[in-house]
């Protein structure tokens, strides 16, 4: 086996074993064990970035919309049990977003974001709610749509959902997240 088929097998065995494997990690063993760094894969794969090169080198996980379906429901058991900020609900709140972040890596380039379904009457949608109306009112307050570090600051301290998950619940990214408060507030005061 050549060098390069060599670093292709040992990288997608770690990518496969290490969900949360960086590039700055494979450069380093690969300098270790005279494999091929990260930018010469990059060239040979014909990629412009990490995540490319990661969605090119692994293979569709067909379990992972369970895994995160599972570890959706014992985030949800999670919060009512034991509230929003529980370490519990932390440790299964950083699962999931590795996991969605995964899927997305992972999923068609065509496929597109869409809103959670979540029944109407639940807690996560409830406080979904929440969380959406004090960000927009904290923008009309402010004159300015906070960072995702300081709505995740507010949002422990006040119980509200934090960006990532308000980017899940609405299926959307923090930025149209942001224009469509913008464009809202702008429809009110006309």
């Amino acid at each position: 086996m050549n060098r390069y088929e060599k670093s292709i097998k040992i990288l997608k065995n770690k990518i496969k074993k290490e969900k949360s494997f960086t590039k700055e990690q494979w450069d380093i063993y690969a300098k270790a064990h005279a494999l091929y760094s990260i930018n010469t894969i990059y060239a040979h794969e014909n990629v412009l970035n990490w995540e490319q090169l990661q969605k090119k080198l692994r293979k569709k996980d067909k379990k992972l919309e369970i895994k995160i379906e599972k570890v959706r429901y014992q985030l949800h058991q999670a919060i009512e049990e034991t509230g929003l900020h529980s370490e519990k609900t932390a440790k299964l709140s950083k699962e999931i977003h590795s996991l969605i972040n995964l899927y997305y890596a992972t999923k068609d380039e065509n496929y597109s974001k869409s809103q959670k379904d979540y029944p109407r009457d639940s807690e996560i949608w409830q406080t979904y709610q929440i969380s959406y109306t004090q960000l927009r009112n904290r923008t009309i307050d402010f004159h300015k749509f906070p960072s995702t570090q300081q709505w995740n600051a507010i949002a422990k301290q006040k119980n509200y959902l934090n960006y990532q998950a308000i980017e899940y619940v609405a299926g959307l990214t923090w930025n149209e997240i942001r224009q469509k408060i913008l464009k809202e507030i702008a429809n009110y005061r006309n």
